[in-house]
Formats: C-alpha cells, structure tokens, sequence
C-alpha cells in the first residue's frame, strides 16, 4: 500500500513524464533515406525570424516524412543529439518507432513559434496511429530548437528546470508545482 507521501510522488511524476506519450514504432525494414530540409536563405525580403520559421517549417515535416518513411537515420539526422542525456532518451524513442510498432499514419503540427538567438520554441501536436495499433492517437507538448552550423534541429521538450540539491528535476511548462512536490520526496 502506498503512503500519501508516496502516492504524491508518484503522481507528481507521472504528471511530469507523460508529456511526450508519442512513441510510434516501424518495422525496421529499410526505407528510402528522407533528405534534410533545406536552408531558407535570409533575402533582403525575408527577414532572419521568417527565414527561420520556413526553415524550421520544413524540418518538421522532414521529420513527419522519416518517420512515415521508416528512416532511423534520416530522421536523427534532424534531431541535435548533443545532451547526451537527451540523445539518449531520443535515439531509445526512435529505436522504438522504427521497430515493431510502425505507424500507418504521423502528422506534426507546429504552433506559437517564437525566437531568442539561435534557439526557438513552439507547442507541438502530434498526430498518429500504429499500425494494428487502438486508433488515432493526439499529443501536443512545448518544444524547442536550436541553430547550429548544419541548421535548424529538433532539440526535444521545452522543459521547465528546477535545480535542488542534488537533483535537477523537469517538468512541463504549467507544471511548475509538481517539481515543488517532487524536491519534498526526494532525498
């Protein structure tokens, strides 16, 4: 039997995990490679911030398409794997989308783009079903991106960080007080 202490956290990180319950799988079987999207050149008639939402436009939907196409490296290829904790979880994601449990259908949607520097945030939806899989499945979750020299990359979850002793705990943004509960039950 749990204790309310006990039961609290579990719940306050069941609340902070289950941002990206996306996880749609293929069948390992090779796929036609999904090209990287294409720089949007800044022209006198597009400035920096519209040339990057193009840019950052087209990587979500060559994301969409690698997963679509069963394409593991394509679609790494537009994620920045340089948190190691972050590359990590993501390729252990992809290991398992392009695995036993294929999706028959995927759609990213991006919204509420905004920039500061070489990074950007948004909310993503996603949209997908796996094949032989309960039907149609809708998640939406803030995210972010960053710019390096090989472009725009997805760069995962727009956490909220909270530093305690010890212990850096993430959370989705609005979830700010379960982090709070968290640090109560840890040690």
């Amino acid at each position: 039997m749990r204790t309310p202490r006990a039961a609290r956290l579990a719940t306050a990180l069941a609340l902070a995990l289950l941002i990206v319950g996306c996880q749609p799988t293929a069948s390992g079987t090779p796929a036609p490679s999904v090209p990287a999207p294409t720089q949007a050149a800044a022209s006198p008639s597009l400035s920096p911030s519209i040339a990057s939402a193009k840019a950052i436009d087209a990587l979500v939907e060559s994301m969409a398409a690698a997963v679509l196409a069963g394409d593991r490296a394509g679609y790494l290829a537009l994620v920045d794997l340089s948190n190691p904790t972050f590359a990590l979880e993501h390729t252990r994601w992809a290991d398992d989308w392009f695995g036993a449990n294929r999706v028959s259908q995927y759609v990213l949607q991006l919204t509420n783009l905004a920039f500061a520097g070489d990074a950007a945030t948004g909310r993503m939806t996603v949209t997908w079903m796996v094949r032989g899989g309960e039907g149609l499945r809708t998640a939406a979750y803030a995210v972010r991106f960053v710019h390096a020299a090989s472009g725009w990359r997805y760069a995962g979850e727009d956490w909220v960080d909270t530093q305690v002793e010890h212990f850096l705990i993430h959370v989705a943004p609005g979830l700010e007080a379960a982090a709070a509960e968290i640090a109560a039950d840890l040690p």
